[in-house]
């Protein structure tokens, strides 16, 4: 399933509509209801594993995901190079700060 796929239809909690709410999947993959008919009411589910399950225990008709969503690759990122086996080598020597004096002009 994809994200924004269709899961079911509920009962809009807000105005009662019968099969108002549709049940989608929100951008992390857990589900988001939006009133179609009536008050235009939604119902974000996510946020805690608890609740999701919950929300599926009272709705068993709904179609619930499978398997994990894929991840989605950044643009314009490249693949981190692997450590090399002795970084030590490269890693320059820390060297102290030099100690930089205050001039106070016509002082001895």
């Amino acid at each position: 399933m994809a994200k924004g796929d269709l899961l079911g239809m509920i009962d809009c909690p807000h105005c009662g509509y019968k099969q108002g709410m549709r049940v989608t999947e929100d951008k992390n993959g857990e589900p988001f209801g939006f009133c179609e008919t009536e008050c235009d009411g939604q119902l974000r589910v996510g946020g805690k594993t608890r609740r999701v399950e919950k929300f599926y225990t009272l709705h068993p008709h709904l179609r619930k995901r499978t398997t994990a969503p894929a991840p989605i690759p950044s643009a314009g990122a490249s693949p981190v190079a692997p450590a090399k086996a002795d970084a030590t080598e490269d890693a320059p020597t820390p060297t102290k700060p030099k100690r930089v004096g205050l001039l106070i002009e016509g002082a001895v």
